[in-house]
């Protein structure tokens, strides 16, 4: 599978892509450091719907209204994810590279924070940590918050400033990344 590149500019072999660290080794970098938590948690998560004397070791002791009130969290981060992705519009990109046609999204969720999708699907899986009651769970959407505030969410801000430019730092400045600015 050929990685997607900006534009026809680089023609230059996969191996020099590689040496020169462009885009496409970043956007591979990305997409395995997204799998090295979402392998495990997807798993995890299949083992806790279909046996779930699979994941006994890993339960944690949490009350019934803890439980509920992750109900409620969880399931209220499913109408600001389509909030958020009626924002995007066809704006979504499942790479950190930026496509042709993109625009600069500033409206809606991104009015506060830049990555609100990343933001409310934490949210979720949070809530479905206390609704399982499973501390590994809760391990992986922490591990995946810093994951993602140290890797993921710097590559795609690079992409992003190379894309819109000074509109872009300036919107920086402006917005949180994951949580709005106080």
């Amino acid at each position: 599978m050929k990685p997607k590149r900006i534009s026809n500019q680089n023609r230059t072999a996969p191996a020099m892509n590689f040496v020169r660290g462009d885009s496409s080794l970043r956007c591979m970098k990305k997409a395995m450091t997204r799998a090295a938590f979402a392998i495990p948690g997807m798993l995890l998560l299949l083992a806790y719907v279909i046996y779930p004397p699979l994941v006994a070791w890993s339960s944690l002791a949490v009350p019934l209204w803890a439980r509920w009130l992750g109900v409620l969290v969880g399931s209220s981060a499913t109408p600001l994810n389509l909030w958020v992705l009626s924002s995007l519009g066809k704006n979504v990109s499942e790479t950190v590279l930026t496509k042709s046609n993109h625009k600069l999204i500033t409206g809606g969720p991104y009015r506060w924070v830049r990555h609100p999708l990343y933001t409310f699907n934490f949210i979720m899986l949070g809530g479905l940590s206390l609704v399982a009651a499973n501390w590994l769970m809760a391990v992986l959407v922490v591990g995946g918050v810093v994951l993602f505030s140290v890797i993921i969410i710097p590559l795609e801000e690079v992409e992003l400033a190379k894309k819109f430019g000074g509109r872009y730092r300036d919107y920086q400045t402006r917005t949180g990344c994951l949580l709005p600015r106080m």
